[in-house]
């Protein structure tokens, strides 16, 4: 059975995120007008944070494509006898530990800690120890520890929810999907550029320039926690860090939030395939390098920013966020039917490949609309607290996902299996998303009228609020 679906709340407790930034919210939201976008009194301060984001996503993407030729190139070092498909798997083996163990470390740390610069100069420097002495365990320690920079794109959702009115935040988290887009795009075609230069050093020198670039401009955005002080949007806080209690408080408050914030980690989950695994895949299978896994790359950061910034925000217009929710998981059911067929000898397959990639393009977008959709039914003084709560989850999600993603590509790649069939991995993800988008269809239907953060904030539903604040607290 599902938690209850009354809503309960109660007061004095917030989270926070580092010395200063709450993470638990509590206060009572102002009715003012609506102000036009356009007009908004942070609107330059906003545009600051896509570009901080964005070049965030471009230095996080660019070292991206570093580490699988990194880890090919280690592999091919320390056993020079593996052949091609013997490498690929091995690498795959090491790229799942990768992949996973930022994420466990979002998961832990994430309530507790913000975005440290320190930590992503760190990673990046054990990198450059690891290729130069072709040992790993530098740069999975410093890796692991980077990890917590993942905070960074909860944060930037958090920070909107903070200081715009609700009616501006799905495309504002849209424009969000779009500025990653382009980190998406530019970033691969930068690494493609300078690696041709000769010195396979040169990307890290950029990366690690780059993601200072992106924490210089940091201090010049305002605390959005003294903004929502001056609306009225928050009174008081206290802090609660262990991420098992978050979660636990956060499924149990609502009925509905608990469906969503499930949903969202479905799709984190089944996400890893898509976004982490074509590297690996696409060398199997179509004999890709750095170089034209770096173009696939910045093309698919093309179709992100068209989704994000013209589909999406489009559809949105026309369509609830939840339609679009469910329109975004039939893609992305599309993409996995896709890749299966794209890696198996089927006439067009490398087209198929990439066809289905035009709907990968919706993944990372549909994740932003779900946010949307999880702090839309959540009152204005708790939503930092329930988006940390759903990222923690969505951390867990990412660490299985890319475990599983990496080491069914690895064990399906490798002579063990009982046949050589790399698409395996999207097989099984693509009936889990089917799985969820049937799921995401009831809970529509079970809850047809869900709270918003407007209803929530009226007089006559104080009392459920402050139930809800007791039990996420």
């Amino acid at each position: 059975m599902p938690p209850n679906s009354n809503l309960k709340f109660e007061d004095d407790k917030i989270r926070t995120i580092g010395p200063e930034t709450p993470l638990i919210k509590k206060g009572v939201e102002k009715d003012n007008d609506k102000i036009p976008l356009f007009k908004h009194k942070y609107l330059k301060q906003t545009i600051l944070l896509y570009i901080i984001f964005f070049i965030w996503v471009m230095s996080t993407f660019l070292y991206g494509v570093i580490i699988p030729n990194m880890l090919v190139d280690y592999v091919a070092y320390k056993f020079p006898s593996f052949n091609f498909d013997d490498q690929q798997s091995k690498a795959a083996y090491y790229k799942s530990y990768s992949d996973a163990l930022p994420n466990l470390t979002m998961f832990i740390f994430g309530p507790l800690v913000g975005v440290l610069s320190d930590s992503s100069i760190m990673d990046m420097a054990s990198c450059f120890i690891s290729m130069y002495t072709h040992n790993l365990a530098y740069y999975y320690v410093f890796h692991t520890l980077g990890g917590i920079n993942v905070v960074m794109q909860p944060a930037v959702f958090s920070y909107i929810a903070d200081i715009f009115d609700e009616d501006h935040v799905p495309i504002l988290y849209s424009f969000a999907g779009a500025s990653l887009g382009i980190g998406v795009v530019i970033g691969p075609l930068i690494f493609v550029f300078i690696s041709s230069l000769g010195s396979q050093f040169i990307p890290l020198y950029v990366t690690g320039g780059l993601m200072s670039l992106c924490f210089i401009g940091i201090p010049f955005l305002p605390e959005s926690l003294e903004i929502a002080k001056e609306n009225n949007r928050i009174q008081e806080t206290i802090s609660t860090f262990n991420p098992f209690k978050l979660i636990y408080n956060l499924l149990k408050s609502s009925g509905y939030i608990f469906w969503v914030v499930l949903v969202f980690a479905s799709i984190n989950y089944t996400g890893q395939d898509l976004i982490n695994d074509y590297y690996l895949f696409a060398s199997l299978l179509y004999d890709w390098g750095p170089t034209q896994n770096g173009y696939y790359l910045a093309a698919l950061g093309t179709t992100i920013v068209i989704w994000g910034a013209f589909v999406i925000p489009l559809l949105l217009k026309y369509l609830s966020q939840r339609r679009v929710i469910t329109i975004g998981y039939c893609c992305s059911l599309l993409a996995h039917v896709m890749f299966v067929f794209a890696g198996i000898k089927v006439k067009y397959n490398f087209v198929i490949f990439l066809v289905g990639s035009i709907f990968v393009g919706f993944v990372p977008n549909n994740m932003n609309i779900i946010q949307a959709v999880i702090s839309g039914c959540t009152p204005a003084n708790l939503q930092g607290s329930v988006l940390t709560g759903a990222n923690a989850i969505a951390g867990l999600a990412n660490f299985v996902g890319s475990i599983a993603a990496n080491d069914i590509l690895m064990y399906f790649s490798s002579p063990n299996a009982p046949i050589f069939f790399p698409p395996a991995i999207f097989l099984i993800n693509g009936v889990v998303v089917l799985i969820t988008l049937i799921s995401t269809i009831l809970i529509w239907r079970a809850y047809k009228n869900p709270p918003t953060t407007k209803s929530l904030n009226n007089e006559k539903d104080q009392k459920q609020i402050q139930d809800l604040e007791n039990t996420i607290n």
